[in-house]
């Protein structure tokens, strides 16, 4: 069963959160390119089997960065897209809730209940003094009556038709999300592959 809020989805999207990943976008990017510096000017200066491992290790770790910063681009955007898919389901509604949904039923039928007694008292006739036909409740205050069931009657199927499909949205919204941080699971179980290289001791000659 999903809610949905506006002025809550309007807080997440102004949230400090996409500033932080921007900046981790940022930040491993130039990390990154940092490294790959490192590793490119040492090669001549830090000649050796070790200091090629070494390279080799800073490599990984480059591709580790370069990913994470992907990644956290890659959440921004699905964070961001998942609020708008809802925020313009929402449209004009201030929120949306499919536990509503059993109530607004039984709304729509009092209403049609109260249409049907209006449509039926406005045709109700009857015979006056002078032997001419007239409508016993055709009155301006049945009519405006009447005018407000139907227009409620009206609204209260949009919401019904919209809180329906409340669910297909979420969970297309959800899933968007879940496909982000299926990726930072993903990331997080590479990262921790990586094995940090031994220590070395230096001895004097």
């Amino acid at each position: 069963m999903a809610k949905i809020y506006l002025d809550e989805i309007n807080s997440a999207l102004g949230f400090s959160t996409f500033d932080t990943l921007e900046k981790d976008v940022k930040d491993s990017g130039s990390t990154g390119t940092a490294v790959d510096s490192y590793i490119t000017d040492s090669t001549e200066k830090l000649t050796g089997e070790q200091w090629d491992k070494t390279r080799d290790k800073m490599g990984i770790y480059k591709s580790a960065l370069g990913k994470r910063g992907e990644i956290a681009g890659a959440l921004s955007s699905a964070i961001k897209e998942a609020l708008q898919i809802l925020k313009d389901y929402l449209g004009t509604d201030e929120m949306l809730d499919s536990e509503k949904l059993p109530e607004l039923k039984e709304q729509k039928q009092v209403c049609e209940n109260s249409i049907s007694t209006l449509e039926d008292m406005l045709s109700q006739t009857k015979v006056d003094d002078k032997g001419n036909t007239v409508h016993v409740y055709d009155t301006e205050e049945v009519r405006a009556q009447l005018a407000l069931a139907r227009e409620t009657l009206k609204e209260i199927e949009r919401l019904i038709e919209k809180i329906e499909g409340l669910d297909e949205v979420y969970n297309k919204a959800l899933g968007i999300l879940e496909g982000a941080y299926q990726q930072v699971v993903e990331y997080a179980t590479q990262v921790s592959g990586i094995k940090p290289s031994g220590k070395y001791q230096y001895k004097k000659a």
